[in-house]
């Protein structure tokens, strides 16, 4: 049993949820992830297994008895120390298995997780920097850069959301995921476009490219072979190879 009727507990996500966070209190939390896990070993062969741990509400578990005494026990003074326990549960159960964990960079806040982690920084350059300095692998994908359900432009007749700002070819392109301190422990990026909003494959397609050839020269390319004017008659050649793929991609 997953829900525990007596947790009181009040909170909105920012996606405007109210139920959306399991319970750390629970055996059967710890149960049914392990079991999914267990599955997710058995389907996949990659040795990193991403956890996600980012986005927890305030004001989880607080009214919940199960949390409360589970917190109790285990010395924490506060319910919301109960994420990292779970975190590290998991990270060592995977690690039995010969699996190392990525997470969001919130997972890293605490000392929740072990520097065998992979740390994929999103909200900003900044926590990445953060995360590197503690000594985490870390993957630069900064939502200004990286996100591309971000709209192009803010024109109201933009496809995309824009609360990250704004991401045309040239800001794609212009990122730089090396360029922090402790850039040794940033092992790479990556592309990511959230699809609440995207209702169909034109629509993904139309915001993956051209952007997407930009994030992949980011990622496979030195910083000193790196040519905005040498790149874009090469997303020229390309978008005609898109075009006749029936592939919907927005004209830069």
């Amino acid at each position: 049993m997953l829900i525990e009727k007596e947790d009181t507990s009040e909170y909105v996500s920012i996606q405007q949820y109210q139920d959306n966070v399991l319970n750390p209190g629970l055996s059967a939390t710890y149960e049914v992830l392990e079991t999914i896990l267990d599955e997710v070993c058995k389907m996949f062969p990659s040795k990193v297994i991403h956890l996600g741990g980012d986005e927890v509400p305030a004001h989880v578990w607080e009214q919940s008895p199960a949390c409360i005494h589970k917190a109790k026990k285990l010395g924490f003074e506060d319910v919301r120390q109960l994420e990292g326990h779970l975190i590290s549960h998991l990270e060592q159960f995977l690690a039995n298995k010969g699996r190392r964990i990525a997470v969001w960079e919130e997972a890293s806040h605490g000392s929740k997780i072990t520097n065998n982690a992979t740390v994929c920084a999103w909200s900003n350059s900044a926590e990445g920097q953060k995360a590197a300095k503690a000594g985490y692998p870390v993957i630069m994908c900064p939502a200004q850069a990286t996100y591309l359900d971000m709209a192009w432009n803010k024109d109201i007749n933009e496809t995309g959301v824009l609360w990250a700002g704004t991401i045309d070819l040239k800001t794609a392109y212009q990122f730089e995921p090396s360029n922090i301190e402790s850039s040794q422990q940033v092992i790479g990026t990556q592309a990511l476009v959230w699809t609440e909003f995207v209702k169909d494959k034109q629509t993904l397609e139309f915001l993956l490219y051209p952007r997407l050839f930009a994030i992949a020269e980011i990622a496979w390319t030195s910083v000193q072979n790196k040519d905005w004017l040498h790149f874009l008659p090469r997303v020229s050649a390309q978008l005609s190879y898109l075009e006749s793929k029936g592939i919907n991609f927005r004209n830069a």
